[in-house]
C-alpha cells in the first residue's frame, strides 16, 4: 500500500494546473518559467520581423510625385492619433 498522496497537478498544453487547496473544485494555473520564456521569445521574434518589414517598407515606399505630401500627411495623422515619430523618420517640410 502506497503512503504517497495522489498529486493534484494536471498538465495541459505546457500549462500546469492544480486544484486550489481552499476550493478543491477549482483549478488554478501554474505556468512554468520555461513556458513564459518561450512565449516572450516568440513575441520578440514577431516584433523583430515586423520592425524589419516596416523599416524596409519605409525605405522602399514610393508614392510618386506626391511622395513628400503623402508622407507629411501620414505623419501628421499619426501624431494626431497620439503616436511619436522616431528620430530619423520625421519628414521635414
Amino acid at each position: 500500500m502506497s503512503t504517497q498522496s495522489p498529486s493534484n497537478e494536471v498538465a495541459s498544453d505546457q500549462v500546469k494546473w492544480e486544484t486550489d487547496p481552499g476550493a478543491p473544485d477549482k483549478l488554478v494555473s501554474i505556468e512554468s518559467q520555461e513556458y513564459i520564456d518561450l512565449k516572450i521569445a516568440e513575441e520578440r521574434e514577431t516584433l523583430l520581423e515586423e520592425l524589419a518589414y516596416l523599416r524596409w517598407f519605409y525605405q522602399a515606399a514610393d508614392f510618386g510625385p506626391a511622395h513628400g505630401d503623402v508622407i507629411y500627411v501620414l505623419q501628421e495623422n499619426y501624431v494626431e492619433q497620439g503616436g511619436v515619430i522616431p528620430e530619423g523618420y520625421r519628414d521635414e517640410e
